[in-house]
């Protein structure tokens, strides 16, 4: 069994006691022995080795087409908005995602794309935006966890069990967003009643991590991680029971947040365990996180 080496504090207390025993006249001798005795402790121990970094696999962000033609990258909800300031509609922009949505297929994050009522919804708030009187959510693109209810529309939870069963309500958290005239774009893959860990518990499939596809996007809210992080919405909503929001969030390299509990109204959220359940958003930026917080809360 090899000896364990000495750590910093002992070697300088054993660095006294001999200078305390022979005094200054061999202090360069013993500098020059301990500087090389330094240099074998720091081979041994590792400390100065420089780690490889490991090349991350990113894929380029699908993008959406203005109508003046010309590409633009919508990542964020301040470039939704500066979009609309640009001349962009609300339309358009829904139009972008819902084309980036149909390039991914493969990465399963959407059990089922709300296109009618999502264009209905954007048409409404073109209306406002011309009228002044649009919320301060107007152009933000939502995907929502698929056990958050949305009153006519289907909620399973991920789970056959459920399948066709349309929601009687829409969820406070929801509810309050759409009030400030964001667009519900669909409803987003997860574990089989939110009980998993990545994502691969799905009745209608495993879904994709799109910074690489042969790694999973984490769980139980993988299918919203996977939809901010491959831009096909401008934000999720995923809940957390003991980090399945935080847990993607981390896979995929997007912003989560599990908010305090009681902060936000868990009404309409399917439980799974509910002292501890919590919706929270994905986000690729801070200060989306925030501002969803501030308005579901």
């Amino acid at each position: 069994m090899q000896a364990a080496m000495p750590g910093m504090g002992s070697m300088i207390l054993i660095l006294v006691a001999i200078l305390l025993l022979f005094g200054g006249k061999k202090i360069p001798e013993l500098m020059k022995g301990l500087g090389k005795g330094m240099k074998e402790f720091k081979d041994a121990s590792g400390s100065d080795a420089k780690p490889e970094r490991k090349k991350t696999l990113m894929t380029s962000l699908p993008t959406k087409q203005t109508k003046n033609n010309t590409t633009t990258m919508l990542q964020t909800y301040a470039d939704v908005r500066k979009a609309i300031s640009s001349g962009d509609t609300v339309m358009s922009i829904l139009e972008g995602y819902l084309d980036a949505i149909k390039q991914n297929e493969h990465l399963n994050a959407f059990l089922e794309v709300f296109e009618e009522s999502a264009k209905n919804q954007a048409q409404i708030v073109d209306e406002k935006i011309k009228n002044g009187t649009a919320g301060k959510l107007v152009g933000m693109v939502i995907g929502i966890k698929d056990n958050l209810c949305y009153a006519n529309h289907k909620v399973s939870a991920a789970s056959k069990i459920l399948e066709g069963f349309e929601s009687l309500y829409t969820a406070t958290a929801v509810e309050r967003l759409i009030n400030e005239d964001a667009i519900i774009i669909g409803r987003l893959n997860c574990d089989e009643f939110a009980m998993g860990s990545s994502n691969e518990n799905s009745a209608f499939g495993s879904v994709l991590n799109p910074v690489n596809n042969k790694m999973v996007p984490g769980g139980s809210s993988g299918g919203s991680a996977t939809a901010v992080a491959a831009n096909l919405c401008t934000v999720a909503l995923g809940s957390d029971t003991g980090g399945s929001i935080r847990q993607p969030a981390s896979f995929t390299g997007t912003f989560g947040l599990k908010p305090t509990y009681g902060r936000i109204s868990r009404y309409g959220l399917i439980a799974y365990a509910s002292s501890f359940d919590q919706i929270g958003p994905f986000t690729n930026s801070i200060d989306d996180a925030a501002l969803l917080l501030e308005v579901m809360a």
